[in-house]
């Protein structure tokens, strides 16, 4: 993610998007170049939509299924998502550069860890905040969660760094993690 903002500016949109509009293809997708994937990312033809793409039957790589998910499919079912809409990161086709990040990067939620099953590792479509429950692994199927047994997710913030969030972190807590300039202290 930060080698893709210091080639393009900003981090990498969620999707991008055909003429009408609609999304096309996934940030995942992008970053292949940046993952080492290099062939992969040449196979793929960003012509045509995601779920018409011949990398459909390629296994994804394994920096996007956690190991502990053995509910989903780890050939193509993603474990990592974005949380998009307004005051993230990411704002659908576009996003945002390190310094819109006025929360301080350190403070700013980039990727979680959800346990949502059968979502391809290649479909533009990742979690969105307007509707996303502010809570770790409560059961409601739209939160940031995981099938660790220690009970808790793995986020990724602005600055690089994995974090740990364990189930009892506040949704207070939460949103202000997910906001990149609401000016919110961090107390937890």
């Amino acid at each position: 993610m930060l080698d893709y903002h210091d080639d393009h500016g900003s981090f990498p949109p969620a999707y991008t998007v055909d003429a009408d509009g609609q999304p096309q293809h996934s940030w995942r997708v992008l970053l292949l170049p940046y993952l080492g994937e290099h062939a992969l990312y040449q196979r793929y033809d960003r012509s045509l939509p995601w779920d018409e793409n011949s990398l459909m039957a390629s296994p994804m790589p394994a920096v996007y299924h956690c190991v502990d998910n053995q509910f989903a499919n780890a050939r193509s079912d993603t474990s990592y998502f974005l949380v998009t809409g307004p005051g993230t990161i990411f704002h659908g086709e576009t996003s945002a550069s390190l310094e819109d990040i006025t929360d301080g990067p350190e403070n700013t939620i980039m990727v979680v860890e959800a346990a949502v099953s059968g979502r391809n590792w290649l479909q533009p479509k990742d979690l969105d905040r307007s509707t996303l429950n502010l809570a770790i692994n409560s059961g409601s199927g739209n939160e940031i969660g995981s099938y660790h047994a220690a009970g808790g997710a793995h986020v990724l913030m602005a600055d690089g760094t994995v974090r740990w969030l364990d189930d009892l972190t506040s949704s207070q807590l939460l949103n202000s993690l997910l906001t990149i300039d609401a000016g919110d202290t961090l107390q937890e």
